[in-house]
C-alpha cells in the first residue's frame, strides 16, 4: 500500500470509535472490529509476547506483553487473506509522551512505507473512549519466540542450525539500521 494518502482513507466516527482505514484495506475489515476496536482486540487477539507488565520505578509501564496482539485472518469478499498485529496504544510511554500524538508509531511507518524502506503496512488508526489502537500487516517470517523455535526443532533444525539463522537474522537486521540511517531514519 505504498503512497499513503490521508484523502483516500475510509474515515468511520460512530458511537464514541474514531477509526480510520488505510486505502486498499477497506474491505478487509472485519465488522465486529468496526463496531467495536478496542473490544475485538482484547477478545480475538492473541498476545505476540509472552511474560508479566514490567513497571519502571515512577509506575509507568515499561513492558506491556498484552499490548501488541495478533488477529485471526481478516479476508476479504474476494477471498484474498491479510495478516494482521493490532498495538493497544501507551500513551505515557517513549516518544508517544514526548510528542503527545498516540499515533507518533503509525505515522512513523506511513513515512518509512513512502521512503520505499520496508516496514509493516500501517492498515488502520482508532480512537475510542480515550484508547488508542493501531492496526498494521504482519510482517511474513518467524519471530524468535518459543513457539517458532519450537516449530523449527519440529523441522529437524538442531542447535547449530539454530544458531546459525540467528547470527543470519543478526546480520540482515544490522544491514537494514545501515540503510534507515543512510536514508535519514535513526532511531532514538
Amino acid at each position: 500500500m505504498e503512497g499513503y494518502n490521508p484523502d483516500q482513507n475510509d474515515v468511520i466516527e460512530t458511537k464514541g470509535i474514531q477509526l480510520t482505514i488505510e486505502k486498499g484495506f477497506e474491505n478487509f475489515v472485519p465488522e465486529d472490529f468496526k463496531t467495536n476496536p478496542t473490544l475485538y482486540f482484547k477478545e480475538k487477539g492473541i498476545n505476540i509476547k509472552s511474560g508479566e507488565k514490567k513497571f519502571k520505578e515512577d509506575g509507568t509501564i515499561s513492558e506491556d506483553p498484552d499490548a501488541v496482539k495478533e488477529f485471526p485472518l481478516w479476508e476479504n469478499n474476494q477471498g484474498e487473506v491479510v495478516s494482521v498485529v493490532g498495538k493497544m496504544v501507551n500513551t505515557v510511554k517513549s516518544h508517544v509522551g514526548k510528542s503527545g500524538n498516540p499515533f507518533y508509531e503509525y505515522e512513523i511507518m506511513e513515512l518509512i512505507k513512502e521512503m520505499g524502506l520496508p516496514c509493516a503496512n500501517p492498515i488502520a488508526k482508532v480512537e475510542q473512549n480515550g484508547e488508542y489502537l493501531f492496526i498494521m500487516e504482519k510482517v511474513p517470517g518467524l519471530r524468535w519466540v518459543d513457539s517458532d523455535i519450537k516449530f523449527l526443532k519440529d523441522q529437524g533444525l538442531n542447535e547449530t542450525d539454530l544458531k546459525s539463522l540467528e547470527q543470519q537474522a543478526w546480520k540482515m537486521t544490522e544491514e537494514l539500521g545501515k540503510r534507515f540511517t543512510e536514508m535519514g531514519v535513526i532511531r532514538t
